[in-house]
């Protein structure tokens, strides 16, 4: 590896409380990355790492956040051997509003196209996305890079700060299309999708109780129960089962692979949750039986909204 094209990982120059202010990198694309014109990162064992440009602007990253026993937040530390690019990723073939800002593990600008994206601890790619990028001024140094080098135009950001998203909002199910696969962390109580187009966000309350029960506890009272842990990919797809025509046009969850194995409280007493297995759609048992989760469109709340998304994702189907 030619270490000529390396910077120091941690750099020299300091703010008050001895903590590194790290230079902002200086592209996100990737074929700038590989070529070994930008600087590599350690963020092993940083709790919320600041990067500056040079003009003094700061931005915050965290890894990701937690909450503890007294329901105080708190962030988790980046994972051991975190090294690697940050990156704009945009997956081909969807809306400029799914891109944003990936960390790119591996040891050099030839590893690159090698290297793995870093997660979080369900699975899921870490990252701050551009629905974030453009909402929150902490983000505003990484937006201005990723506009400058043509990932994301001006009308875009402005189309995504109208829709007046909230933190809560942006940091929750997030997808781009009815038919977007997702992972999904079992143990989680955030349950609603939200499928976010240029113009709104759509509501599809379906998550929950899917995967929990509402039953006693040790303590006698009665909580929801979530017995599975691990993390799965699903996908919405609409149903062609017989048994849900009369329902109309009806939304069910495919397995699609286990991100994280997937396992049972062995304490866990209930009836109801059944574990998802790939290629399968979601269960539960209702009545005695095991029963084929579904979600009838016309009980939603913006049922009309969510049937005009199902009608483009599939556009050969009988809505």
């Amino acid at each position: 590896m030619d270490t000529s094209t390396i910077v120091p990982e941690v750099p020299t120059e300091r703010k008050r409380r001895g903590k590194p202010r790290i230079p902002m990198p200086s592209t996100l694309r990737p074929e700038s990355i590989a070529s070994g014109r930008e600087r590599i990162y350690d963020l092993s064992g940083m709790t919320h790492p600041s990067f500056w440009t040079s003009d003094g602007k700061q931005c915050r990253m965290i890894y990701v956040p937690r909450q503890s026993r007294l329901g105080i937040s708190s962030h988790r530390t980046f994972p051991p051997n975190t090294k690697g690019y940050f990156y704009y990723h945009r997956s081909a073939g969807c809306s400029e509003l799914a891109g944003g800002i990936r960390f790119r593990l591996c040891e050099g600008p030839e590893d690159f196209e090698r290297g793995f994206d870093l997660l979080t601890p369900s699975g899921k790619p870490w990252g701050y996305p551009l629905l974030e990028l453009a909402c929150h001024s902490n983000s505003e140094p990484f937006l201005a890079l990723a506009q400058a080098e043509g990932f994301v135009q001006e009308g875009t950001v402005h189309a995504v700060r109208e829709l007046g998203l909230q933190r809560e909002q942006y940091r929750s199910l997030i997808l781009y299309s009815i038919a977007e696969p997702f992972v999904f962390d079992l143990a989680a109580s955030k349950q609603d999708i939200k499928i976010i187009t240029i113009k709104k966000v759509v509501i599809v309350s379906f998550m929950m109780q899917k995967f929990a029960e509402y039953m006693k506890s040790q303590d006698g009272k009665r909580h929801w129960i979530f017995p599975l842990t691990g993390s799965v990919k699903l996908q919405l797809e609409l149903s062609m089962l017989p048994e849900h025509a009369p329902l109309g046009p009806t939304l069910v969850l495919r397995v699609l692979e286990v991100i994280k194995p997937v396992t049972m409280d062995p304490n866990y007493t209930g009836l109801v949750v059944v574990p998802p297995e790939p290629g399968t759609l979601v269960y539960r048992i209702s009545r005695g039986k095991k029963r084929v989760v579904c979600m009838p469109i016309h009980r939603q709340r913006m049922s009309a909204d969510i049937l005009e998304l199902a009608k483009e994702a599939w556009l050969n189907a009988d809505i």
